[in-house]
């Protein structure tokens, strides 16, 4: 049993306090590995009054991975229920930006104010990017600014996703838990609610469906090490898959297909918020 069910399970205090070792151990891990988030949006946006960030990775075998600056933040709210009705648990649920804010209730508002010790209210904002048999999600928790629009936030954190990508090692991201709550919450994928921005490439350039699914992940300029890591295929065979990649989209390095996918991308996540009224 991990460590997040026997949270889940705890009845008392006592209970939760055995698991205080661990947790301290899993935190100053993930201090160190996002670091260099936290020092970049500090010189990125001084005023942007970020409390969390948390990186999630669910796949099709219902395994969930997690990182975050403050883990207590996040096994709290596992506590409390919220990622039962949370999207980001669902595979079949990819939106390039969105809010939680309405999923919190008062049991979490207040868990919030006395974790957090602030009397203001928080507004968390949730990226989500599709790898083919995965998704990676990235949630901020911000103190609350009536004056900042969902979309607003949009291409500055787009920016620190792939800031994450570049800098954070893949070999430290562990599995957090096995989820029978990910195996009941698969809808259908042509059910409108999927962001599937490169699919309109496929055709265009005779892509294959293995082909697509290296698209997203050069899109976010992983290197070809990190993608073999999460597609569970040899190094070698994924350089060769950016080298057939690089020929159908006409470019000789790998630095000018991540650019013209990046910018597909933008433009798709544009016509994306103006659809929903967030631009």
């Amino acid at each position: 049993m991990s460590v997040v069910e026997r949270i889940l399970l705890a009845s008392d205090e006592s209970e939760y306090q055995a698991e205080l070792p661990i947790l301290k151990r899993h935190s100053e891990k993930i201090s160190k590995c996002t670091e260099s988030i936290e020092k970049i949006i500090r010189v990125i946006s001084p005023d942007l009054n970020l409390i969390n960030f948390t990186f999630s990775r669910i796949n099709d075998r219902s395994e969930l991975s997690c990182v975050s600056l403050r883990p207590e933040i996040l096994f709290g709210l596992y506590k409390l229920g919220l990622f039962k009705k949370e999207e980001t648990l669902n595979l079949s649920v990819v939106k390039p930006i969105y809010s939680l804010t309405p999923l919190h209730n008062q049991e979490i508002k207040a868990f919030y104010k006395q974790t957090l010790n602030i009397d203001n209210e928080v507004t968390c904002i949730a990226l989500d990017f599709e790898l083919g048999r995965s998704k990676d999600s990235f949630y901020f928790l911000f103190e609350k600014d009536e004056s900042k629009s969902l979309g607003s936030y949009y291409h500055l954190l787009h920016s620190l996703c792939l800031y994450f990508y570049k800098y954070f090692d893949q070999d430290k991201l562990e599995l957090f838990f096995l989820s029978d709550l990910i195996k009941g919450n698969k809808s259908n994928r042509e059910d409108g609610q999927s962001f599937s921005p490169f699919d309109s490439l496929k055709s265009r350039y005779d892509l294959t469906s293995i082909q697509l699914d290296y698209v997203k992940l050069v899109a976010l300029e992983m290197e070809a090490k990190t993608i073999s890591k999460i597609t569970n295929r040899s190094t070698r065979t994924v350089e060769s898959a950016i080298s057939e990649l690089k020929r159908k989209f006409e470019v000789d390095t790998k630095s000018q297909l991540e650019g013209i996918l990046k910018l597909h991308y933008t433009i798709e996540a544009n016509k994306y918020l103006k659809e929903q009224g967030l631009l």
